[in-house]
């Protein structure tokens, strides 16, 4: 596994304020066979310059607008083969990785039908607090769950685990597993994507694990993307009946999200004064029954 190419695709959108963390980690890391794409989808803040300057080796591609998360993976995936890659990381760019978290997750591949490996995050700010180590499909209510979400880390909680599902803060895939089924679905824009593309793996027959010795940081919420934002709950909950009715027929799944998951969400957020989160749920609602799908320009320019 050690001759390897890994291609680490890096999407970003004015994440100049990540940056600098991301690459300096990623230039500690142990594997040697690899390479950074970041894909800026029109970042007016900075980030190529930066990239250009303080990381010359990094190869950038330019998009002049926002096209979006799942757009931006396939850029640089479809990128990737044309330069002979062997498995691609999609990594966010408001991570910081451990120095062999890549070569811990490289070395699940060793059994045939493993396609896609994810790796245990913790909050950047919380060192030790869990914020993902895998997933599953929750299909009464159209969605994934997070393994441990909020929980702090424990010594048993090492080892290579089965999930349903990995997020593509951090997903490790074998570059068979597009043969299959394509690339990352783009009306989604923003959010269900790694959800949608995992369920397509499982369906192929491909299975996916969690390394959950191989560990990254995440700077959850430092951005307007954050868990609570109106942004990241628009497109949650907009995507993910979409996901529910449209793509996996999902149909009681995408009712009890509907009916009752998103009413208890809006309860609970005006509970605690979450009302960005409100809002996003609400027009997330709206627009799906409107069929509007893809990049919303009142929202991200």
């Amino acid at each position: 596994m050690e001759n390897q190419k890994v291609t680490i695709i890096i999407p970003n959108w004015n994440g100049r304020g990540f940056l600098p963390d991301c690459l300096e980690s990623l230039s500690k890391i142990d594997w040697l066979n690899y390479e950074v794409v970041v894909v800026d989808n029109g970042s007016t803040d900075g980030s190529i310059a930066f990239i250009r300057q303080n990381h010359p080796d990094t190869i950038l591609i330019e998009n002049q607008k926002n096209l979006g998360f799942a757009a931006a993976c396939n850029q640089g995936i479809k990128w990737a083969f044309e330069h002979s890659a062997d498995f691609i990381l999609l990594l966010n760019n408001d991570t910081v990785v451990g120095p062999d978290f890549l070569t811990r997750m490289m070395g699940v591949f060793r059994e045939l039908r493993i396609g896609i490996v994810g790796a245990k995050i913790y909050y950047y700010n919380q060192p030790n607090k869990i914020w993902f180590a895998g997933g599953k499909f929750v299909w009464w209510r159209a969605s994934g769950k997070n393994f441990y979400w909020q929980k702090m880390d424990r010594p048993e909680l090492t080892g290579i685990r089965l999930c349903d599902f990995v997020t593509g803060c951090a997903m490790l895939i074998k570059k068979e597993i597009f043969g299959d089924i394509g690339y990352f679905y783009e009306p989604y824009f923003l959010n269900v994507e790694d959800l949608d593309f995992c369920w397509r793996a499982k369906k192929a027959g491909w299975k996916i694990v969690v390394n959950l010795d191989a560990k990254i940081w995440h700077k959850v919420g430092a951005s307007h993307f954050g868990e609570f934002s109106f942004i990241n709950n628009y497109y949650g909950v907009r995507n993910r009946l979409y996901f529910a009715f449209k793509r996996s027929s999902n149909f009681l799944g995408g009712l009890v999200l509907l009916l009752f998951v998103v009413p208890a969400r809006i309860i609970q957020g005006t509970l605690m004064g979450r009302f960005a989160m409100i809002r996003g749920m609400i027009f997330g609602c709206l627009d799906f029954f409107r069929g509007k799908m893809g990049r919303n320009d009142s929202l991200v320019k």
